[in-house]
């Protein structure tokens, strides 16, 4: 009932008792790991995303936060070491793949994120988000021939892609 009403406070300890009696119940890790970062407690967010995930699973919106909370809190080590565990577990699910990559993204990880969108096309080599975004990470970094060749080869498999067109004319400019 406390967390239903939003009361972190008071909801906390039952979460706490709940997994103390069974810590297998993962959801209740990363409701407790959102209640501790609605009251700004990143420790316990952490803690509670870490032993949440390390349960098991394909959870890609705990883990972004997961990294979010290791980056926010300067603890690159363990952001980097999560990043490649993930990404060397990622399943062949392409949607999976892109939601990854598109967090890391978020985060302004650009070198994890233009890994983990090559991932994607391992995948699914049709993925216009994935040859896009890979060009445009490319451009970005100053790399202007890999993002022309990142865009041509994207213009191969997706010939309608026109965001890869303007990639290209940009890659060309520079």
């Amino acid at each position: 009932i406390h967390l239903a009403r939003k009361d972190d406070n008071g909801g906390s300890p039952y979460l706490a008792e709940a997994l103390r009696l069974d810590a297998r119940r993962q959801p209740l890790w990363f409701e407790q790991a959102h209640a501790a970062e609605r009251l700004r407690d990143p420790g316990g967010a952490i803690r509670s995303y870490e032993n949440g995930l390390a349960l098991g699973g394909d959870h890609i919106p705990e883990t972004i936060s997961l990294l979010h909370l290791y980056l926010a809190s300067k603890q690159d080590s363990k952001a980097l070491a999560l990043t490649t565990s993930v990404m060397a577990g990622l399943p062949s699910e392409p949607s999976i793949r892109s939601e990854f990559a598109a967090g890391l993204d978020g985060l302004k990880q650009s070198g994890q994120a233009l890994l983990a969108w090559r991932r994607v096309l391992e995948v699914q080599r049709d993925s216009e988000p994935a040859h896009y975004r890979i060009a445009r990470l490319l451009l970005e970094s100053g790399d202007a021939i890999a993002a022309e060749t990142a865009a041509n080869t994207g213009l191969e498999t997706v010939p309608r892609a026109s965001r890869l067109y303007g990639d290209r004319a940009e890659a060309l400019q520079k």
